[in-house]
C-alpha cells in the first residue's frame, strides 16, 4: 500500500498537546491513505498508561459534496494495573475509527455522528485522543480468570494459596447460612 506521509502536519501548541491537522486541499485524490506514528505525550495520554508509540493507519475519502470520511485504526500498548491482584501488565489498545466531517452550511441539518468543519483544515487531535480513551478497558484485568487478593492476608491468589480459609462470612449473610444448613438437614 502507498501511504501519503506528508498529509499530516504535527505542530506543537503547548507542552502537553500536539495538534494534528490535515490540509484538505493538499490532496486531489478522492481516497488518500496515510499513516503516522507519534508519542502518547503528544495527545496528553501518558497518564492513562500508554507507554508505546501510537500508530494511526487511515484513509480519507473526500466526496464531491465536501463531506470527508476518515476511516482507519489507531493502536498502542498500555501499561495497566490489574483491578483484582494489583499486578502491572501490558495490554494492546486497538480502536477502529469511523468519522464523518461535513462542511458547515446554513440551513443544513447536522446528522447524528457527523462533525462540522468550517475550514479547509481538519484537526484530528480531539478525535484521536477520544478514540484511544474509548479503547481503554473499563475494568483492567491481567487475565479473565484472575483470582485477585486474599481478603484477609492480601496474598496474590494467582501466585500462591493462603491458609486463611473461607470460613469468615459477612455478618449480614449469617442468617442465610443458617437457613441453608437447616435445608440440608
Amino acid at each position: 500500500m502507498n501511504y501519503n506521509k506528508n498529509l499530516i502536519k504535527v505542530s506543537s501548541t503547548n507542552k502537553f498537546l500536539s495538534i494534528m491537522k490535515i490540509e484538505l486541499s493538499s490532496f486531489d485524490d478522492k481516497i488518500t491513505k496515510f499513516e503516522k506514528t507519534f508519542q502518547p505525550e503528544s495527545l496528553g495520554l501518558e497518564e492513562e498508561g500508554l507507554v508505546n508509540p501510537i500508530h494511526l493507519q487511515a484513509k480519507i475519502i473526500k466526496e464531491e459534496t465536501g463531506r470527508v470520511w476518515l476511516a482507519g485504526e489507531i493502536k498502542s500498548k498500555a501499561k495497566l494495573k490489574c483491578d483484582r491482584c494489583l499486578e502491572n501488565f501490558n495490554k494492546e489498545i486497538k480502536k477502529e475509527i469511523r468519522l464523518l466531517f461535513d462542511p458547515k452550511e446554513e440551513g443544513n441539518k447536522q446528522e447524528q455522528g457527523t462533525f462540522i468543519i468550517s475550514e479547509d483544515t481538519l484537526d484530528l487531535t480531539k478525535y484521536l485522543r477520544d478514540s484511544l480513551l474509548l479503547g481503554l478497558p473499563s475494568k483492567n484485568l491481567c487475565s479473565p480468570d484472575c483470582k485477585g487478593l486474599c481478603e484477609q492476608c492480601g496474598a496474590n491468589l494467582n501466585i500462591t494459596t493462603c491458609q486463611c480459609g473461607s470460613d469468615n462470612i459477612d455478618p449480614r449473610l449469617e442468617k442465610l447460612k443458617k437457613i441453608k444448613s437447616k435445608m440440608e438437614e
